[in-house]
């Protein structure tokens, strides 16, 4: 079923399903609904953003105005793209861990049973405080 096809789906693009180690590291998360399919962009993406305009760099989806210069006076912002076969998977934040200069986020997906047909695009967007980032940080996501 849907399920299969999701697992099947990470298969060779760096991703796995499990948990992860290091310490827990305070954040607050949110996904948005980014589109429904964008022809020739690969997914999954991530990058780590310090700036609006390290923010701005990356494409035309409106991130609101929350993220602004006084936004990163204080905290980074980890951006996940992601595409979905199905517009009624979800997706949620459950950790965010620190290990040496790696920062994971661990995202809980919810596959329906039965879902639509329709592919839909979305953004995990993942801030923490600017003490947890240095030049060196790298991100990364595992699912669950």
């Amino acid at each position: 079923m849907i399920k299969d096809k999701f697992k099947e789906s990470l298969k060779g693009k760096g991703i796995y399903i499990g948990d992860i180690k290091g310490e827990d590291i305070p954040f607050e998360a949110r996904v948005i609904k980014t589109g429904s399919y964008t022809s020739g962009k690969e997914f999954p993406t991530i990058g780590l953003f310090r700036s609006v305009k390290d923010l701005g760099s990356i494409d035309t989806i409106d991130y609101g105005s929350k993220y602004d210069e006084e936004f990163f006076k204080k905290k980074s912002l980890i951006v996940i793209q992601l595409r979905e076969g199905s517009g009624s998977i979800r997706h949620e934040v459950t950790k965010v861990v620190k290990n040496g200069d790696q920062i994971t986020v661990q995202i809980k997906v919810t596959v329906p049973e039965f879902g639509t047909a329709d592919m839909a695009e979305w953004a995990v967007l993942v801030e923490v405080d600017n003490a947890m980032v240095n030049d060196n940080t790298t991100v990364d996501f595992v699912t669950k």
